[in-house]
């Protein structure tokens, strides 16, 4: 039997019709000189009469003029992670590209990096999603809901670069795909007298009390960790008596690099009071110029105001460590690095600051202040109890 000839992507074959079409091929590259995905010509299906093969001809062309419809390629999700990864870890933070990292290759590629990415389906990342809540640890334990949230995260920010860039799926099956709310713990913060408790000890401990203007700098001013350990000594003014919080450096380890400004962009002073102008001056005196003249040439001349005792770049880890050892031998209850700045806005909102000014001081939306830091501390409670029931007072005495 002699084959009809197809005439504009459509060809009659026995008693069917069949229909071709081209589509973007990602798989193949981009054309150089047009900026668009090379082509390839994919067979759509067959079609009882010419009237349906002229609708899904037509349909399916007008989907690939849209990005809609693509040629099934056989790249897999494990590759194509694998190079998403690189080029999104040159948009985030060092610390932030690694666990997007590890969740690509502790969790999403081990499980569904052997599927064609254009096969891959909202059915399987609801088995994937269900496997890390059941029995997702490196131990077989179930993973927290929280730790999924920040795998589905990595996952959905991935896929969505393959639909929006690469374009080489049509569209998000991990959009729409549910887990179980996370659970937050309510954030409580120490008492001031707790607070107190924590910087005594400090100040006083052979081994942590180089590290005491840097706690005490965290409750005063609500600056990031990261921002106070970007800190130098050009920084500081104490004739005009504040900081100049303009970088941040990056989490983990000692010699990373300072990012170039901080988490919202802008550069902002913070006043502080004169007994913090006092410690500083106290600090640089007693744990730097000391140590500076001990070691001599061998100090590192970095101009941080917290660094080791060789003058080398303090990495987080140290401040951390020294706040989770005395809280646990005082017993006092688990707080982050993090908490101490929640603790300075949750202070300055609850003696009646306007969260506008709150913002300006510790850099942060007003609207997010409220939304998680605004709090009551009981003596406002009774403070406000007795203001509105004295003016109730004399108003219905009248």
């Amino acid at each position: 039997m002699t084959k009809s000839k197809q005439k504009d992507g459509i060809a009659k074959r026995g008693d069917k019709y069949t229909v071709r079409v081209s589509l973007p091929d990602p798989s193949r590259g981009v054309d150089p000189e047009t900026g668009n995905y090379f082509k390839k010509i994919v067979r759509v299906g067959s079609f009882q009469t010419m009237e349906e093969a002229i609708k899904a001809r037509d349909r399916a062309r007008y989907e690939a003029h849209n990005g809609e419809r693509f040629a099934k390629t056989s790249l897999t999700v494990g590759e194509f992670f694998n190079r998403w990864i690189v080029t999104h870890s040159l948009k985030v933070k060092a610390s932030t590209a690694g666990r997007y990292r590890m969740n690509v290759d502790s969790y999403i590629i081990p499980r569904l990096g052997d599927i064609p990415i254009g096969k891959l389906k909202p059915l399987h990342i609801g088995e994937f999603y269900s496997y890390l809540l059941r029995e997702g640890s490196k131990t077989g334990k179930p993973l927290s809901t929280g730790s999924v949230e920040n795998i589905k995260l990595v996952l959905k920010t991935g896929l969505k670069y393959a639909v929006n860039v690469e374009k080489c799926i049509p569209s998000n099956p991990a959009q729409f795909v549910q887990t179980p709310k996370v659970k937050t713990k309510k954030f409580v913060p120490w008492t001031d007298e707790q607070v107190i408790q924590f910087l005594e000890y400090v100040k006083t401990h052979k081994d942590y009390k180089r590290l005491y203007a840097f706690f005490r700098l965290s409750v005063h001013t609500g600056a990031r960790s990261g921002e106070l350990l970007a800190l130098t000594w050009d920084d500081f003014d104490p004739i005009e008596g504040r900081v100049i919080i303009r970088k941040s450096r990056q989490r983990g380890s000692k010699n990373e690099s300072l990012t170039g400004t901080t988490k919202t962009g802008q550069v902002r002073e913070v006043y502080l009071h004169s007994s913090l102008i006092e410690i500083l001056n106290t600090h640089k005196a007693s744990h730097q110029e000391f140590w500076q003249s001990l070691i001599g040439k061998g100090y590192a001349e970095n101009n941080l105001i917290f660094a080791t005792e060789f003058g080398e770049p303090l990495g987080d880890k140290t401040p951390y460590q020294i706040l989770k050892r005395v809280q646990k031998r005082l017993g006092l209850p688990e707080q982050r690095l993090h908490d101490l700045r929640a603790y300075a806005i949750t202070d300055l909102l609850s003696e009646g600051i306007s969260p506008h000014e709150v913002s300006d001081r510790v850099g942060a939306k007003a609207e997010t202040l409220m939304k998680h830091y605004a709090s009551m501390k009981p003596e406002r409670r009774i403070l406000i109890a007795k203001q509105s029931g004295d003016r109730l007072d004399l108003k219905l005495q009248k």
